[in-house]
């Protein structure tokens, strides 16, 4: 399926711009505000725009730091997801069953899948989603879809594969629902994604190359397990799903965020693409995209609109 029918199949055919205006907003309603990253780099560049004395303890639970503070008169606690999908469920379901999260706001980086980008330019996603999640089949050539799909799973999504895998969506149980919800997408709040793309428009944000960064906000962004850099699975995403950029924590998190009622916004700087024919693009540059996509998180933080 290509891009444009799968958005306008989930009625995404809008995609977001970053050039809205925002309504003044109420005073800061009670809760924490969530400021994650998955490693130490993307952290730093969190904890770099905060003053020291903002943060006023560290506490720990399960081996997991959590960085308790007040910045801009909004209550925050700052952590490290960890690494993978299972890393960053785990970690930030942690957060919400320790501290009462209003918003969740991501800062790291992502390899590009769209070679227009360059190193240190900012995606931010209206939705997250999965593209392992689903099955994997032995090949049939008598069958309809070239695989022999077992029939428990006739309902699952067969239009879209990659070889013998086929993702579908995910089943997810939540307070307040009767049975398991299965969702394809897990939706961002659109107004946090309006706010990070106006607030952006103020800042001096430099890719890698010295020029401008762009910040690309709305459609969707894609997770999986592991590092991509294999050039035809990012150009099957990228005709897929339009995907702008791939990681391996945003969706975990924005399901878990979904589970518990919070509002999320994740920053993706490009570190690299996917498939490029350089093999040290992460290590090079991601430095510029740990940097950018941290100062934009801050700027948000402190546009008081939060």
């Amino acid at each position: 399926m290509k891009p444009l029918l799968w958005l306008l199949a989930i009625g995404l055919g809008g995609a977001l711009s970053a050039c809205s205006t925002l309504a003044p907003q109420e005073p800061a309603a009670p809760g924490y505000i969530a400021l994650v990253a998955a490693y130490q780099g993307e952290f730093d560049n969190i904890l770099a725009g905060l003053q020291g004395e903002e943060i006023e303890r560290v506490e720990q639970h399960n081996g997991v730091d959590f960085h308790i503070g007040r910045v801009h008169g909004q209550d925050i606690v700052v952590f490290q997801s960890g690494i993978g999908l299972t890393n960053a469920a785990m970690t930030t379901q942690l957060a919400f069953d320790h501290y009462p999260i209003r918003h969740l706001m991501f800062s790291g980086v992502a390899g590009g899948l769209d070679p227009s980008l360059r190193k240190g330019d900012l995606n931010v996603p209206l939705y997250w989603h999965y593209y392992e999640f689903g099955g994997r089949f032995t090949r049939d050539d008598t069958a309809p879809t070239g695989y022999r799909i077992p029939p428990f799973l006739e309902d699952e999504r067969r239009d879209v594969n990659y070889g013998n895998l086929f993702p579908w969506g995910m089943a997810t149980r939540r307070a307040g629902e009767e049975a398991p919800v299965r969702q394809e997408l897990y939706a961002m709040d659109e107004r946090l994604v309006r706010l990070v793309g106006d607030t952006a428009e103020g800042l001096d944000l430099v890719a890698a190359d010295g020029e401008p960064a762009r910040v690309i906000t709305g459609g969707l962004g894609t997770s999986g397990m592991a590092f991509n850099d294999d050039a035809e699975l990012a150009a099957f995403i990228r005709e897929t799903w339009g995907s702008a950029s791939v990681d391996m924590e945003s969706a975990a998190i924005a399901q878990v965020c979904w589970a518990n009622r919070a509002s999320c916004v994740q920053l993706r700087a490009i570190s690299d693409i996917v498939g490029n024919d350089n093999p040290n693009e992460f290590d090079e540059f991601k430095a510029v995209a740990e940097r950018n996509a941290g100062r934009l998180l801050d700027a948000v933080l402190a546009s008081g609109e939060l």
